[in-house]
């Protein structure tokens, strides 16, 4: 490059540097793995590598655009062997901050039983109204425990 006229060394580095990070960023994977969200179970086989053989409980949350197609993923909170909090405050922040259209909230039953608890369904309809507020729509919190799940969209479980 420097046989060009006005490139001297300083400007071929930077331009050579400019083509390798454009060659890089190519490279890298597409944010969205190009599937759009249909179902619970395809959430539950994504995140149960996550969550399989926990002897706590975590919550996470899966942020979706207006394609169903996954944003981001992340865990929200770890608790004890029987409860864990869905911290609101945190998680509307994130789903802006992502540009969400849609949130997936799911958490984990060491004990085995993925039905949902009394606190279970509370924390859910107050979730869902929480995003609500922001024109976020609550998709589905999802249940895992190792070998089922339970989906409260599946269930038809309107909580507001």
């Amino acid at each position: 490059m420097q046989k060009v006229g006005g490139i001297g060394q300083g400007k071929a580095i930077t331009i050579t540097a400019a083509f390798e990070l454009g060659r890089r960023l190519m490279e890298e994977p597409s944010r969205f793995d190009g599937i759009s969200i249909t179902h619970a179970a395809m959430i539950y086989q994504r995140i149960l590598p996550r969550l399989k053989g926990l002897d706590h409980e975590q919550c996470w949350a899966i942020y979706l655009n207006r394609a169903h197609f996954i944003i981001d993923q992340e865990r929200l909170s770890s608790g004890g062997s029987a409860t864990t909090s869905f911290p609101r405050e945190a998680l509307l922040r994130r789903a802006l901050d992502k540009k969400a259209s849609f949130v997936v909230l799911v958490h984990n039953h060491p004990s085995g039983s993925p039905r949902p608890g009394k606190a279970d369904i509370q924390e859910t309809a107050a979730v869902r109204e929480a995003l609500s507020s922001l024109g976020i729509s609550l998709l589905d919190h999802i249940i895992v425990c190792d070998d089922k799940f339970y989906s409260f969209a599946d269930e038809k479980v309107y909580l507001g």
